[in-house]
């Protein structure tokens, strides 16, 4: 397995059971949020938790240089569709994203 997938593997393991707190709240949640340089708390932190474990397991710079810090599914979307690495075969480390419509992401998650 690729090493950059082992470790951003760990770091997530390491996150199991982390829950939010009221509304997407709560002190683990907000570090999650921080990663995409927004106030945190009231948005949904699906994205912002990817953003979190790959800046975690690589390094801020290197995070930068393979991964579009955002907080919108949407916009990731867009992101990975622009750099042709859409696939719709599931692989070890992958990311996927929940549809509600050809254009609309709802939800990410490895």
């Amino acid at each position: 397995m690729n090493p950059y997938i082992k470790k951003i593997l760990a770091v997530a393991a390491g996150e199991v059971g982390v829950r939010e707190v009221g509304n997407n709240g709560g002190k683990r949640v907000l570090e999650y949020q921080s990663a995409d340089n927004l106030a945190g708390g009231y948005y949904p932190w699906c994205a912002s938790f990817i953003a979190w474990i790959i800046q975690t397991a690589l390094g801020k710079q290197f995070a930068a240089d393979v991964w579009l810090n955002s907080a919108s599914c949407d916009m990731i979307l867009d992101w990975a569709r622009r750099l042709g690495i859409i696939s719709t075969k599931p692989a070890v480390g992958a990311c996927g994203l929940v549809m509600a419509s050809k254009n609309d992401a709802t939800h990410i998650f490895i």
